[in-house]
Formats: C-alpha cells, sequence, structure tokens
C-alpha cells in the first residue's frame, strides 16, 4: 500500500501539527524540522515584503513578474528545503540557489542565519569536489561554472581556485590542438584513440565551456589563457549554426564540420539548446570586451529559427526538432522553457523588435500557467515536464527535480542583467512568427547531455 501525504504549506503544517513527529520521540530531529520551516516562513516574509530584485528598479511588468516569482517563491522554498544526499555536482546547484538568496537578502539577521548555513554547506561540499574523479568535459565545465558564480555571489575564494584549479588540470588533457575546441571526455593519458564518434564537436560541452571561460575571465581578466581559450571557442561555436536554418546542431565532425552520425540525437537540434547559445555566446562576447553588434546577426537568426519550429503559437518551447522542419519531440521541460524566455528577452532588449517581446509575453505565460505549480503545491518547485496542452507528465528522473530551482534562478538574473533601460539598437528586421500548432504529447526518450 503506498501511502501519499497530501502537501502542506509550513504555515498551515505549524497549524495542524499534521506530519509531525510527537515531541517526546526523536526530539531533536522535531525540532530541527520545526526551526527549518520557522525559517522558511521568515525568509519568505522578509522577501516578499523587498520584492524589488537586485538590478535597477523595472516599470516592465514582464520582468517584474519574473523578479517576484523569483523573490517570494523559487528562492525560500529551494533554501530552506535542501536535497536530499545526491551527487556532489546536484547539491552544487543548489549552493548556487543558495548564494543568489544571500546575495538579494536585505534583512540582517535573516541574512547571518543564510551566511552560517551556506558557509556550513559550502565547507563540507568543496572538499569533495576535489576527491570527485570525473572525464567528462561538460560535468567538469558545469562545476567551474557554478563555482565561479557561487564566489562572484557570495564571496568565496576556495571557490574560484578549485574553479581555476579544474580548468588547469582539464585543459590540457580535453582541449583539442590540432582543431580547437574541447573533446567529450578525456584521459590522464595522451595516447587515446578517438572515432569519429568519440571526437565529434558536442555542442553541449563547448557551449559550458563557453560560458565557465566567461565566467572564469570575468573573475580573472587577466589571465592570458583563458582569455585566448574563451577567443577560440566564440569564433568557432558558430559554426553549430544552420547557415539553411538557423538551428544550432548537436554536433559536429571533430575539425568542427557538418557530418552525419550514428545516434540521431547528433543530427538534430535542442530548443532549449539553441536558447542557450544566444545567451552564452552573448556573455562571452560582453566578457571578451566585443560590441554586441558584431555578433547580433546570428543571435537574430538563431532566435527566428527557434520561434518558427520551436515554439507553439500560445508559448510552449518543445524539446527537440530536425535540422529542418518542425519539432518532432514536442514536450515541454522546464529548461528550455525558461531558458527561452531569457533569450527572448535580451533579444528584445537588444533590438526592440515587438515580436520577440511577444513571444516572450507567451512563452512566460505558458511557464507561470503549467509549470509554475498552483496552490496549495509550492510555486517554486516546478514541474519537470508537460504535455504540449499543459497537463504535467509523470517523471521519476530526482536529478531532473533538484535542477529546476537552478536553471529558474539563473535563467531570472540573467534577465534581470537586461534591464528595459538596456536597449542598445534600433528595431531589427521582424522576428519570424510562430508556426508550429500544439500537438498531442509523444512517448519519447530524453537524450543525455
Amino acid at each position: 500500500m503506498v501511502v501519499r501525504r497530501q502537501h502542506q504549506g509550513p504555515a498551515r503544517r505549524l497549524q495542524t501539527g499534521k506530519g509531525r513527529i510527537p515531541a517526546q520521540k526523536r526530539k531533536n530531529l522535531w525540532q530541527h524540522r520545526v526551526n527549518r520551516r520557522l525559517l522558511h516562513l521568515i525568509v519568505a516574509t522578509s522577501l516578499c515584503c523587498n520584492l524589488a530584485p537586485a538590478s535597477p528598479p523595472s516599470r516592465d511588468t514582464g520582468l517584474q513578474r519574473w523578479s517576484a516569482h523569483l523573490t517570494r517563491d523559487v528562492l525560500p522554498w529551494w533554501t530552506t528545503t535542501p536535497p536530499a544526499e545526491q551527487t556532489p555536482t546536484l547539491r552544487l546547484r543548489a549552493l548556487y540557489v543558495h548564494a543568489v538568496s544571500l546575495a538579494r537578502e536585505t534583512n540582517p539577521t535573516i541574512k547571518t542565519t543564510l551566511r552560517a548555513q551556506f558557509d556550513s554547506r559550502c565547507a563540507a561540499l568543496i572538499p569533495q569536489l576535489e576527491k570527485t574523479p570525473a572525464n567528462s568535459t561538460a560535468v567538469q565545465a558545469w562545476i567551474i561554472i557554478l563555482l565561479a558564480d557561487i564566489h562572484a555571489l557570495a564571496g568565496k575564494p576556495e571557490a574560484l581556485r578549485l574553479a581555476r584549479q579544474l580548468f588547469t588540470q582539464l585543459d590540457p588533457l580535453a582541449h583539442d590542438t590540432e582543431h580547437g575546441g574541447y573533446f567529450l571526455t578525456y584521459s590522464t593519458s595522451n595516447d587515446t584513440l578517438r572515432d569519429h564518434e568519440s571526437s565529434r564537436k558536442h555542442a553541449p560541452t563547448q557551449l559550458h565551456l563557453l560560458l565557465a571561460l566567461t565566467r572564469l575571465l570575468q573573475a580573472t581578466p587577466q589571465d592570458p589563457l583563458i582569455r585566448a581559450r574563451l577567443a577560440e571557442l566564440h569564433a568557432l561555436i558558430p559554426r553549430f549554426v544552420s547557415t539553411e536554418t538557423g538551428h544550432v546542431r548537436w554536433a559536429l565532425a571533430r575539425d568542427w564540420r557538418p557530418a552525419e552520425f550514428a545516434r540521431p540525437i547528433n543530427n538534430q537540434t535542442l530548443y532549449g539548446q539553441n536558447a542557450e547559445t544566444i545567451t552564452y555566446l552573448l556573455a562571452a562576447n560582453t566578457a571578451l570586451g566585443l560590441p554586441s553588434a558584431d555578433i547580433l546577426p546570428l543571435l537574430q537568426t538563431i532566435a527566428r529559427a527557434l520561434i518558427r519550429d520551436g515554439i507553439s503559437p500560445d508559448g510552449a518551447v518543445y524539446y527537440l526538432g530536425p535540422m529542418a522542419g518542425p519539432a518532432i519531440d514536442r514536450r515541454v521541460w522546464w529548461w528550455p522553457q525558461v531558458e527561452t524566455a531569457a533569450a527572448l528577452w535580451q533579444m528584445y532588449q537588444l533590438t526592440g523588435d515587438n515580436r520577440y517581446r511577444a513571444t516572450f509575453d507567451n512563452v512566460s505565460t505558458w511557464a507561470f500557467t503549467h509549470l509554475v505549480p498552483q496552490p496549495p503545491a509550492p510555486p517554486g518547485r516546478w514541474h519537470t515536464v508537460c504535455a504540449p496542452d499543459g497537463h504535467p507528465l509523470p517523471h521519476t528522473n530526482a536529478p531532473h527535480e533538484i535542477q529546476t530551482g537552478y536553471h529558474v534562478t539563473r535563467s531570472i538574473l540573467t534577465m534581470e542583467s537586461f534591464p528595459p533601460s538596456a536597449m542598445r539598437h534600433p528595431p531589427a528586421t521582424p522576428a519570424t512568427s510562430p508556426q508550429n500548432p500544439p500537438v498531442a504529447a509523444r512517448t519519447l526518450p530524453t537524450p543525455a547531455p
């Protein structure tokens, strides 16, 4: 028999007493849970009274809605509900959200409590990351990104030190000295034989190394190797973009040319990744001190293709599609939805094109209507995946659920870094309007990144 416990908010649980362990049994655990619930109430109350984002204030309701959601719903939930024991990299994502909450908190008393919790979790996690063996370039890139961001948000020099150390270890083993970019995996020996499939230039790997190098350059702008590697990837990654359709390929051959692969995903496009490409290239462009006008035509090409084939008229961001033609996997995962909202917001601020703004509004409305849970469920804990019509689909992959807080938080911070006053260009050529009608969801496997 399966026992299901109905969710109650922290305030309701304190009123009814349901779900609590009697005081005479396991007193320490009982007190810990009550303290955590009280902290949730305190943090939520404080944050709701200070809804202004950390970025310059904005009168734009589209941005304010996201900022308020982050402050009122996302941060209280993920800060006071730490994940169960998971891998160090998943716990690092949760620590990032904690760092954001700490950076935005204005109440001195609550900030002190958050700082103590953050320092304790960080002190326990950093040594584990130092001992965690890994030969996946993308995994190491993620760790570098998170550590550098945590240092920038919460002032943790040891996090930045480890990020730089990991890159120093990774680069001589994973960097492709012949063609540029990075291999998917690496070995401590230099005699690894690589075939066509294993030596491919994997878009997620290159993109997350691009972001990792961007973060490292922002923290250490005088490092010549980091700057050189970032400039190299910044120049190579546009080759993933199809000149015929505007979509970002999942993979290229080792020499950065289009090629066919045995695994179907390598010949397709992932719409959330297309949105990430816009955000990551723009961030790298800024870190390198290059004008946004230089890269804007490429970003518009990607954005128009994303709108044309990857977004429904009502704002659902589909998952996967061919390099030419409409989406084939129309499930709506949390991360493409929020990453696309961030990309479209940036494109609107850069161009003034109202088509980007209209699509951003649709994508945002779809997210708040379907992916953000409705009461009494906690709105800070997004649904993992939905059908195109908006109803949640069953999903039991706990790592996916733990990552929702990270992607939502990071994407909203990206939006806040482009307030309405950031307009830099006159309106450009209108974006292509959405064309894909919603269709029934299909049962398809989730490609591994």
